[in-house]
């Protein structure tokens, strides 16, 4: 597990008690009830801590699954934002949601460009 996957686990941990050794079912399961407890902004959740756990959702079923994405978003971009236009447009929804995962956390976009050029 990287550290993406860790921080991910860490925020779904916090946010609604997953534990590392839960299937993908149990997972899954877990997630779609902690959206009908009033999470979801249409619930009444916040946006803000809603699109956190979305994203790290998408980082960690990723990881459970462990597919295999094209790598190519298009381009050559040296931001965040451009990145995920790019991914966005190329239909590529993980790295976006990869993208700005690692935003929210902080990390370089020369860091995160390096590591997914990998």
């Amino acid at each position: 597990m990287d550290e993406l996957e860790k921080k991910a686990l860490e925020i779904l941990q916090s946010a609604f008690g997953v534990d590392q050794d839960d299937t993908l079912k149990e997972f899954k399961t877990k997630y779609h009830k902690w959206l009908l407890q009033g999470n979801h902004p249409d619930t009444g959740g916040t946006g803000q801590n809603f699109d956190r756990v979305r994203q790290a959702y998408h980082v960690y079923v990723k990881y459970l699954t462990h597919l295999q994405e094209e790598d190519y978003v298009g381009g050559d971009p040296t931001n965040y934002q451009e990145f995920v236009a790019d991914a966005m447009a190329n239909g590529n929804y993980s790295a976006a949601f990869t993208a700005n995962f690692r935003a929210l956390c902080g990390t370089p976009f020369e860091k995160f460009y390096k590591d997914w050029k990998k």
